[in-house]
C-alpha cells in the first residue's frame, strides 16, 4: 500500500513538473534595446507597443525594455542586434557609415515638412526600395525626427549672406555638404558637447531639430531660430531575423500586423509634438523666431540642389538606384 501511495506521489509531482515548464516555455521573452532615458517620449511609444503585444498575444509575448543604453552604446546597436545581445533594437542608421547608403536619401534638405510625412515616406521607400539594406534584420518600422532648423546665439539669421562663415554644429556627413553650400561653417562631434561649445563662444549656433530643446537645453545659449525645414534623421526599431524566425508564426503575425506604416506614423508625429513643445520652451526663454520667407527659401534651396545631385551619381557609382529613390521620394513628399 506504501509503494503504491509513493509512485502516486511520484506521479504527480512529474506530471506538475511537467506542466509547471510548459507554462513557462509559453512565456517569450525578448529584450528590446533602446539608448534612450526611459522618460523619452519615443521611448514611452516603443513602450506602448511592447504591451500592446503582449496583450495581443494573451501574454504569449514579454517584451523588456532596456533603456538608457544597459545593453549597448548608440552607435553598437545595429551591430550588437545582429549578433543577438538584443532580441529587438531602436537603431540610428547614420551611426553604422556605410552600411545603409540608400537610406541616407532622407537626410538630403528642404524635402519635408514634418516628422510624420517624412517617416510614412520613408516606411514606403523602405518596403520598395531599401529591403536588401536590412536583410540580416527583421525591419519592424522606421520613422524620422520633424526637420531641423537653424538656431544661432549672436545674431539672427534671415539670408543666405547670414549664414556666411557661420559655426554651427549639425549631425551626419550630407547635412554638412548642404550647409556648405549655403556658406555656414559645419561642426561635426558629439552632441553632448555642443551646449559648451556654444556657451564659450567657440561655435555660432547649431542645425538640429526643435525637439532637442527639452533635452538638450539648447534654448538657453541660442536666442534666435530660423525656421526652415531644413533636413531630418532617421530611426530603425528592429528584430534580430533569429529570434524573430523562433517564434511562432501566429506571434509573428501579430508583430508585423502592429508595426510597419502606423507604427512610422505615429514614432513621426510624437517627434513633431516634441518639436512643438521644444518651441514653446524657447519662446518662454525670451527667444526670437523668424520664418523663412518662401522667396528667400527657394534662394536656400537652389543653393543646396547639388547636394541631391551628388548624391544621386555616389549611388549610381554603387550601383545603386539613387535617382529611382530620390524620385519615388520626391513624388510620395507632395501627396496627401
Amino acid at each position: 500500500m506504501k509503494t503504491k501511495i509513493f509512485v502516486t506521489f511520484v506521479f504527480f509531482v512529474v506530471i506538475s513538473v511537467g506542466f509547471s515548464g510548459l507554462a513557462q516555455s509559453e512565456t517569450i521573452k525578448l529584450r528590446f534595446s533602446n539608448f534612450l532615458p526611459a522618460q523619452h517620449p519615443q521611448n514611452k511609444v516603443q513602450s506602448a507597443w511592447a504591451e500592446k503585444i503582449g496583450k495581443l498575444t494573451n501574454g504569449k509575448v514579454n517584451i523588456k525594455m532596456f533603456s538608457g543604453g544597459a545593453l549597448g552604446k548608440p552607435t553598437t546597436q545595429f551591430m550588437s542586434l545582429k549578433k543577438g545581445v538584443s532580441d529587438i533594437a531602436f537603431v540610428v542608421p547614420s551611426y553604422t557609415p556605410g552600411e545603409f547608403p540608400l537610406t541616407s536619401f532622407i537626410d538630403l534638405p528642404f524635402i519635408f515638412e514634418s516628422g510624420e510625412k517624412a517617416s510614412k515616406v520613408l516606411w514606403k521607400v523602405y518596403e520598395k526600395y531599401l529591403r536588401d539594406e536590412y536583410k540580416d534584420v527583421v525591419t519592424l518600422w522606421m520613422y524620422t525626427t520633424e526637420p531641423g532648423m537653424f538656431h544661432t546665439t549672436k545674431k539672427q539669421v534671415k539670408t543666405l549672406e547670414d549664414l556666411k562663415g557661420l559655426k554651427l554644429h549639425t549631425t551626419g556627413a550630407t547635412s554638412a555638404n548642404a550647409m556648405t553650400k549655403l556658406g555656414a561653417v559645419p561642426m561635426m562631434g558629439n552632441i553632448m558637447e555642443w551646449y559648451e561649445s556654444m556657451e564659450r563662444g567657440v561655435s555660432d549656433g547649431v542645425q538640429v531639430p526643435m525637439n532637442t530643446m527639452p533635452g538638450f537645453r539648447f534654448q538657453e545659449v541660442v536666442h534666435y531660430h530660423t525656421m526652415t525645414n531644413f533636413a531630418v534623421a532617421s530611426f530603425l526599431v528592429a528584430m534580430n531575423k533569429k529570434a524573430f524566425n523562433k517564434l511562432p508564426a501566429d506571434v509573428q503575425k501579430v508583430i508585423m500586423d502592429n508595426s510597419g506604416l502606423e507604427m512610422a506614423a505615429i514614432s513621426g508625429k510624437t517627434y513633431d509634438k516634441i518639436g512643438e513643445f521644444g518651441i514653446g520652451m524657447a519662446k518662454k526663454a525670451g527667444n526670437t523666431f523668424y520664418y523663412l520667407p518662401s522667396e528667400e527659401r527657394k534662394r536656400w534651396v537652389e543653393k543646396t540642389l547639388p547636394v541631391s545631385e551628388e548624391w544621386v551619381k555616389n549611388m549610381g557609382k554603387k550601383g545603386l538606384p539613387g535617382k529611382k529613390v530620390l524620385e519615388y521620394a520626391l513624388e510620395l513628399s507632395t501627396q496627401p
